[in-house]
């Protein structure tokens, strides 16, 4: 009997039309699973990095829309640009950042493809008051402190804790928000060491009300720092006990369980606030591990699960879907698990020793390692551990892939808003350092533009010098400047020739020297002055201006010997230029 053989269409349309199918009946992360597949078989274009700002904007993961939506940006239609910008504002808006959301709009709207109803449709939205995740109400009997609140906030994430104590204390006991600056006050005295003003501050408040839940949450805290993990824990049972009356809350409670090892009212807590908050990364990695240390490996493995579904670059949440799948499979040594967004220690000292390792062998020899080793996760890794904010590992992670020839990986990382700039900056110089033609598409300041490498042309002597020099002047100033590396290209030929032709280099043994001289040449609005340029990248002045010396000098040399040649020869010379 002959066998019938199915075949399944796994083409570009017919999966973007299966994904667009779930993303209509609200299955997000089967629309998720589908694009990815498609992308894995078909590659990516426009059409379906618009499809993934579309489901993450539905989600309501606007970090990832936004991303999504500068890929797109980055690959599509002159005439499409307009939905671009669109998305852009529509996300930053909904993210609360107004000023990003205006530009967008603006540039939306000064697109020739701009559509009237859209420009409507987003200035309406943009007139109204921006969206905040948790606001704050108060009776309009009192007065209004939040204005109080938010500085004292703004000094407090700054680190000014002199300032904030100042501000939180000025709010009078009898307004409505004295309570939350008090609470607001313990965790600044927290957050400088001073747990016992901090316990005092929150007993005072609790002798008013013993349920305030982030009173008691910040008491709780104030006792495990001290050291006093039996009170801490009474204060983690009570906190359990009570009735919350927002996510906020919610989530207050069940980390203060995490951190007393309470771990099945922890994972109560989150299952209740999941069904609340769907999609947070935060929220579902500690659900995963509150049901791990509870002894619910299945639950925790499924929770791992959907965090990788959600976020393919979640590389901690990776690691430890892997090895409780192995110890769930296996048994055997149960696996390290913390509520801090990292992987375990011995493991962390493993990956930074090879990744350092990989990044000074000499090229042939990376490539050989390469060709049998994948460490796309290790890289992915370096941008996800403590939530992307070891800025030192990331820096290892982009030079690595750089020097790995990884560029879709590279790109993505250029183009991720999340991304701290000045890693962004130094990419930049890496990607110069290679000396290749080379475009990509980068993001700073949350500002799309498009970064386009050139080679250059020097001779041996001191050529990693000038390379080097040429990479950092275009890295540190050219978004600065809003100028484009074949100007620093040919600045640093100029000052090439202007040596060659003295047959004297001694003034290129430093590379900060020569880009300094790069950037005076090429910089067209000189937005720095002399003395912070030359301090931006400590450089000294005689040195540089030896070198702008050497170019005029040999600029003067050229003219004269031009004016002095046979009109024949300088014919000769034209005529050889055109051709």
């Amino acid at each position: 009997m002959e066998e019938k053989v199915v075949r399944f269409d796994l083409g570009a349309e017919t999966l973007l039309n299966i994904a667009e199918k779930k993303l209509d009946e609200k299955d997000y992360i089967g629309a998720l699973r589908v694009l990815r597949k498609s992308v894995e078989t078909n590659g990516a274009t426009a059409d379906e990095y618009e499809m993934f700002a579309d489901i993450y904007d539905e989600m309501e993961i606007f970090e990832y829309a936004v991303n999504y939506w500068y890929k797109f940006l980055d690959v599509c239609a002159e005439e499409e640009v307009a939905d671009a910008y669109e998305g852009l504002a529509s996300c930053y808006y909904n993210l609360g950042s107004e000023a990003q959301a205006a530009f967008y709009y603006n540039m939306m709207m000064h697109d020739k493809y701009a559509t009237p109803e859209n420009g409507i449709e987003l200035g309406e939205l943009l007139s109204e008051p921006a969206k905040k995740p948790f606001r704050i109400v108060y009776p309009p009997e009192e007065a209004d402190y939040s204005p109080e609140l938010e500085e004292g906030l703004r000094a407090l994430r700054g680190g000014n804790y002199e300032k904030a104590d100042e501000v939180f204390s000025s709010v009078p006991e009898k307004a409505s928000c004295y309570g939350q600056a008090q609470n607001f006050l313990a965790l600044s005295k927290l957050m400088q060491g001073d747990a016992a003003a901090a316990e005092n501050i929150c007993r005072e408040q609790l002798k008013k009300d013993g349920d305030d839940v982030a009173i008691l949450s910040t008491y709780a805290a104030a006792l495990t720092e001290q050291g006093r993990s039996e009170e801490s824990r009474a204060a983690a049972v009570r906190l359990a006990s009570l009735p919350a009356s927002s996510a906020d809350e919610l989530y207050k409670i069940a980390t203060v369980c995490c951190e007393n090892k309470l771990y099945d009212e922890a994972y109560e807590k989150f299952c209740i606030l999941e069904e609340r908050v769907h999609y947070d990364l935060t929220l579902l990695y500690f659900k995963a591990v509150a049901a791990f240390k509870s002894g619910r490996v299945q639950e925790s493995l499924a929770g791992f699960a959907k965090i990788v579904d959600i976020y393919p670059d979640a590389a901690v949440a990776h690691y430890y879907y892997n090895e409780i799948r192995r110890y769930a499979e296996s048994g055997g040594k149960v696996p390290e698990t913390g509520f801090f967004y990292r992987v375990p220690k011995e493991e962390r000292e493993t990956r930074v020793k090879l990744l350092a390792a990989l990044s000074e062998v000499p090229a042939a020899e990376l490539d050989a390692f390469l060709r049998h080793a994948d460490i796309t996760e290790y890289l992915d890794w370096c941008f996800d551990e403590a939530d992307g904010a070891d800025a030192e590992l990331m820096l290892l992670g982009l030079r690595l892939a750089v020097r790995g020839g990884f560029d879709d990986f590279v790109r993505d990382i250029l183009l991720d808003s999340s991304v701290n700039d000045v890693v962004k900056l130094e990419g930049l110089r890496y990607l110069a350092e290679r000396n290749k033609d080379f475009e990509a598409g980068v993001v700073i300041a949350d500002i799309y533009r498009c970064a386009s490498f050139v080679r250059l042309h020097v001779g041996r002597t001191k050529r990693n010098k000038f390379i080097a020099a040429y990479a950092l002047a275009f890295a540190r100033f050219a978004f600065l400047a809003d100028e484009d590396c074949e100007a620093y290209a040919e600045a640093a030929e100029r000052i090439y020739d202007a040596f060659e032709q003295a047959g004297d280099f001694s003034l290129a043994s430093d590379a900060e020297n020569l880009a300094c001289a790069i950037y005076f040449m090429t910089s067209k609005n000189a937005l720095l002055k002399t003395k912070e340029a030359l301090g931006l990248l400590g450089a000294d002045s005689s040195v540089v201006a030896g070198i702008l010396h050497a170019v005029n000098e040999a600029a003067e040399k050229e003219i004269a010997a031009t004016e002095q040649a046979p009109s024949g020869d300088a014919q000769d010379k034209d005529g050889k230029g055109e051709n």
